[in-house]
This record gives C-alpha cells, structure tokens and sequence, in this order.
C-alpha cells in the first residue's frame, strides 16, 4: 500500500475598490476556505475513476481566485475533464517525474468575503486500484493540508464482484465506504477486499563447513504462524530432522562433512491471511517474551520512564511512529544495528530494525509481550514502504501479545511512519511474511537470505511471489511404537511413540491413546505437539512392572486420529547376559578400587 498526496495552488487576483483595476495575480491559497467531496469509482478492468467537487470561498473582500493547479502522484490520467459554472475549463498538463499537474484556469470570478466558488475535476487513472495475486487493493490519495479543509468528504464505489472488505484504513464504522475529514486527518485511504493471499515461494541456504571435523548446522525455514500457513512441497537435501523452538520457528538440522558446501533448496506456498488465529500464552513464554535482551534494553531507565507514561501497545507504536525518522541512507551503507536504547537517543538514524528494536523494548519495559517477526514485505513504492533489513529485500517488524485477544498481534511501526500515517496498527495487511520470529533472543535465529558463504554473497537466494489460490493438503504422518528387546520382569517398562510428518503441512495437536487389556495403567493419554514437515518427534509412555518370574509377550495398542497399530512389551525373568556379566565386572572393579583408597586415606596424618 503506498501514500499518495495531491498538491493544490490557487492563482489569485487582487481586487481593490479603487480605480486602478487588478494588480498582478499572486499565489495565496491561505485566502480561501476549500472543500471537497470526491468519489473514487473502483472497475473490475483496474479502472478507477474519479471524480472531484471543490468549493473555495473568500475569505476577505479584496482577492479573488482565477486559476487553480492540482499535482497527482499519477503516472497516468485519463479522460480528464474540468469545469466550474460557465461549462468546461480549457485545462493543461505537465507530467515530470511520475507527477502529473492539472492547471486550470477559471471561467469567471468571484471576488468579495463570503462569496463560493465551485470547480469539478474528473478522470480516469490505474494506479490506485490494484489486483495482487488474490487481493484487490485500493490506494486513495491523502491530499496536502486536508486536516485544514473546512469539509472534506470521500466516498468509494467497488463493483459487486470484489465483495466486502477485509481491510479499511483507516478504520471506519459504516459499510457505505464514507470518509469524513474527521475519520481522514491527514491520512490516506487504503482498502483490501479478499480473505487470503497465497504466495509461491523459493529460498536457497548456502551452508559450508569450515571445519577439519564433521559438524551440526541448522537452519530457520518460513514456519505456520497464527497469520500464515506454510505448505513446504521440497526441502533438498532432506534433513536429519526439523523441529519447533520456543518461538514456533520451523529449526531443520543438518550434518555437515570437513570442507562440505551444501546448498539447501526449500520450496512452497504462504498462505496469509489478516486475521490472528488464537494463541494461548503459557507462563514461560510471558517470562521469555519479558525479559530485556541484547537490542531490546527493558531495563534501560529512559526507556522504562517512557514506557510507564505510554502503558498500552498503541501508545507506544504512536510514539515510536511520530518519534523516530527513518534514514534512507543507511540502507545502503551496510551501518550496524544500534539498538532500542541507542536509537532513542539518535532518533533520526533509523531503519526498520530500530523501529521494531524501540517497539519491543518499550512494550517488554511496559510489561506487554513483544517480539520481532522478519521476512518478506510486498512493495510496490520502497519510498513509502521501504525493505533494509538485507540485500534480499527483508522487511523486520514486531508484534505483541493482545491478552484480551488471546494472540500476538503484529503492527510495521516503520511503515506506519514511511506512509506518513497509515495506519498499522490495527490492521496489518496481506503484504507481510514471516520468515523467523525472534522472542527468546533478539539475534537468532536467522530469517532465509542470510545463509550466504564468502562465494555466495552476491547471489540472489529469496524468490517470493503471488500465485493462484492452492489446495491446503491434508496432514500426513506415520507413527511407530519403540520398546527395548526385552524388560526385566519386576521393574517399570518405558517404551516410546515414534511420530514422523510425512507430508507438506505441520501437524496439529492430537491426542495418542496407549491402550492394553493385560498392562497397567490400562489407558493412557499422550498430547502429540505439532510437528514440522520432515520433522520426527518421540514421546515417553510408561507400564507398571509384572511379577519377577513372569516370562511373557504383551501386545499394546496405539490409537492416533483414528488409526491403530499394535505394539509388544517382551517380559523375562532377570537372566545373566554379556552385557550383565562385563558390567557386573567393572562394578566390582570400580568397588575394590575405592574402598583401597578410601583405606589409605584413613591412615594419612592429619594436620591441626
């Protein structure tokens, strides 16, 4: 979504009550008091029209306005036409550098205090209106100095077909699509109608092993979030297991030879929507979302002041959006991070990583769970909505945790100060994809892009784009129980489930039921957590010991979303085996070694 302003000037005439006629035009719109009432008529061809009523009124005696220019951030108008009272305006055009200015010399004047003058300006143009992958969007104008208009009112025709809308910024209460100068302020519009993007996404990990031995490295793949579902087709080569961190990231292992270059392919499809599936916040993820950390100094003192008088997440994102200036110039000079505590103090050296820093900070030092989410950022206009956090065109924002929602909620500070206002805090967008979520450190784990070796640096490793609506697949997995050999009769018997996801989307939470007629306990609950694609995960199950000579086979059985298989428990009397017999040996060994030196060791002198 971008920000587009409209720039006006109003030529005057100077009228005075003496006989010397007109003095030489001026420009001073200050003079007049201007309203507007415009109405934006959105086409399924990507059309839109608009259509434009301006009033100015004099406000004193002496001056008069004889032309009126308007600058459009639009590369391209069409069908223009322009009138006032007396019937068509015979306009002129300069475009310059995307801009175009529409002049428009007035048929008649009106001079005297009080007195109106009414204008209308229409045309046809294709950059408000955009169809994104699934999404229509439409981006409404800010006009400059529209919180100063005496009126100002917008309203937004969309054909049938593109249905209700998802997203309204800013957020109004009725469904005609109506703005007022009040609901605007200085802010433009922007409005999405779809329920959920989809994304096709290619990403490279460029892993190398220094090392003259064999090492584990690891990697963070785009994970299922409470925004987005992830549905990885291919990961090559496969790894030795992905797992979940405490963050939720999706954490695939690797093993690397001496001098090994690996380069991994993932690829898939992101499906976003705008709307936070419910997150329940456990007491340790509070404590780990709290705590002050490297970038994020909650327990720095200004930053703790600050964010006492501020207390709520909205507060602290308006003053991070008005405080902080965003520095185009460090985009490209390759500067190190400064940090929330550091930016606080140098306010106009920012990116989006300060922007998310300051956020996180201020909310864990207001008590709010925070965290730093980094990825991929649709943009169309990297002015208004610029990407610095890596040369693969990253985006970094936060989120906190919404205690009345029950879920984390992400804001883009640094946009909502780039746009000059739009608002991105109580409605995000389509346009942001999570790559890594950053909560119990600040550094790690690294988002995709960055996984680059000395020979890789100049390589293009992110490839993000929309793609027709997809298929969700089913979940897939297969389940195997692991029990030792044998169990010594007599003793407690733990044995394992073996739980591997075989197919392309993480697993939900189930229950595994461990049922056995002979056995106690004779049922027993597991909760399964979720599992990655080409993840594997085991969890413990326990049976009572039967009686010492009982030499016996117990079958078990495994129950998971509706499927069964059956398992075995091997009893035997306790027996001497090799492996009882060497270690029986060391034991005995082990014994005489220490009650020698213990002996000794009673007969030294002790020294008082």
């Amino acid at each position: 979504m971008r920000k587009i302003k409209i720039w006006f000037s109003i030529i005057i005439g100077v009228f005075l009550y003496l006989s010397i006629g007109l003095l030489s035009p001026a420009f001073a719109d200050s003079n007049f008091i201007t309203g507007y009432n415009i109405v934006y008529t959105a086409q399924n061809n990507g059309i839109t029209h608009v259509d434009i009523t301006g009033t100015l009124t004099n406000k004193i005696t002496q001056k008069y306005a004889t032309s009126m220019s308007m600058k459009f951030d639009f590369a391209q108008m069409n069908n223009i036409l322009a009138s006032d009272k007396l019937g068509k305006i015979k306009y002129s055009t300069k475009v310059i550098d995307s801009e175009t200015t529409v002049i428009m010399p007035f048929n008649y004047r009106i001079a005297g205090a009080g007195k109106q003058m009414t204008f209308r300006l229409s045309f046809d143009t294709p950059n408000i209106l955009q169809k994104e992958g699934n999404i229509w969007e439409m981006n409404i104008p800010a006009m400059d100095g529209q919180q100063n208009f005496s009126d100002l009112t917008i309203k937004i025709n969309v054909p049938v077909t593109f249905g209700l809308p998802s997203i309204v910024k800013p957020f109004i209460t009725n469904n005609a699509l109506i703005f007022t100068k009040s609901d605007l302020k200085s802010s433009g519009i922007s409005i999405s109608f779809g329920t959920q993007q989809t994304y096709v996404y290619k990403l490279t990990y460029h892993l190398k092993n220094t090392n003259v031995f064999p090492i584990k490295t690891e990697i963070a793949l785009p994970p299922t979030t409470n925004y987005q579902t992830v549905v990885l087709k291919s990961l090559s080569p496969v790894p030795q297991n992905v797992s979940l961190d405490t963050d939720g990231n999706w954490i695939a292992q690797y093993y690397l030879l001496p001098s090994q270059h690996v380069n991994v392919l993932a690829q898939g499809n992101i499906l976003v929507s705008n709307k936070p599936n419910p997150e329940i916040l456990t007491s340790a993820e509070r404590s780990q979302d709290l705590e002050a950390q490297p970038y994020w100094e909650a327990n720095n003192s200004q930053l703790l002041q600050k964010a006492n008088e501020l207390k709520t997440p909205e507060a602290i994102y308006n003053f991070v959006v008005g405080y902080l200036h965003y520095d185009f110039k460090r985009i490209n000079n390759n500067e190190p991070r400064l940090g929330a505590a550091s930016v606080y103090n140098n306010p106009r050296s920012a990116v989006c990583l300060e922007f998310t820093d300051l956020f996180i900070a201020m909310a864990r030092a207001a008590n709010i769970p925070a965290r730093e989410v980094d990825g991929y950022a649709y943009t169309q206009n990297t002015k208004d909505r610029p990407l610095s956090y890596v040369k693969d065109i990253l985006h970094a924002w936060p989120e906190y945790y919404d205690d009345q929602k029950h879920t984390w909620i992400m804001v883009d500070p640094t946009w909502g100060n780039t746009t000059h206002g739009i608002d991105y805090f109580h409605q995000l967008d389509f346009d942001h994809v999570a790559f890594v979520v950053k909560g119990a450190d600040s550094t790690y784990p690294l988002p995709a892009g960055t996984y680059k070796t000395q020979s890789d640096q100049n390589t293009k490793d992110i490839s993000v784009s929309f793609s027709p609506p997809v298929q969700l697949p089913l979940e897939q997995f297969s389940f195997s129980p692991v029990t030792s050999t044998t169990y010594f009769a007599g003793l407690p018997m733990q044995g394992q489930i073996q739980v591997t996801n075989s197919g392309q989307i993480m697993t939900s939470e189930h229950k595994v039921i461990i049922t056995s007629l002979i056995l106690s306990p004779g049922s027993q609950e597991l909760d399964l957590k979720p599992i990655p694609p080409y993840g594997t995960i085991q969890d413990n199950f326990n049976f009572n010991g039967v009686p010492f000579l009982t030499n016996r086979t117990y079958p078990f059985t495994i129950q998971l979303t509706g499927r069964t298989i059956t398992g075995y428990i091997v009893t035997a009397p306790f027996v001497l085996t090799k492996e009882l017999i060497i270690g029986g040996f060391f034991f005995v060994l082990l014994t005489i070694v220490i009650f020698i030196i213990t002996r000794e060791a009673r007969r030294l002198p002790i020294s008082r």
